[in-house]
């Protein structure tokens, strides 16, 4: 639990952010990091942990934004449970990425 940091391989990775560390008391503090994402060469994010049975993207509002930070992009959640935007993952060294386009692309699945 807490802050993790992840590297991956040549190729496509799968980076899983879990439940616990997103949302493991820490109310955003603590954050989960992946040092070399790279959406070109197939990296994928993957949320699905962190909803549960929820369908994030069928959400009445949005429940995953990406907000840009320097070097990177943030990927935020917000489970609509009282506590707000929530840090899940820093994708670096990325600069300033567009959720919909990595929705759209399998990069982040949620």
């Amino acid at each position: 639990m807490g802050a993790d940091e992840y590297w991956g391989r040549k190729g496509a990775d799968i980076f899983v952010i879990a439940k616990r560390d997103v949302i493991g008391g820490s109310k955003g503090r603590f954050h989960d990091t992946v040092r070399d994402f790279s959406a070109a060469d197939g990296d994928i994010v993957y949320l699905g942990d962190v909803f549960d049975q929820v369908n994030a993207r069928e959400a009445d509002k949005p429940m995953v934004q990406i907000t840009c930070v320097g070097g990177g992009s943030m990927l935020q959640i917000d489970l609509h449970d009282g506590n707000g935007w929530q840090n899940a993952v820093l994708l670096k060294p990325s600069p300033c990425l567009a959720l919909g386009e990595l929705v759209a692309s399998g990069n982040v699945v949620y």
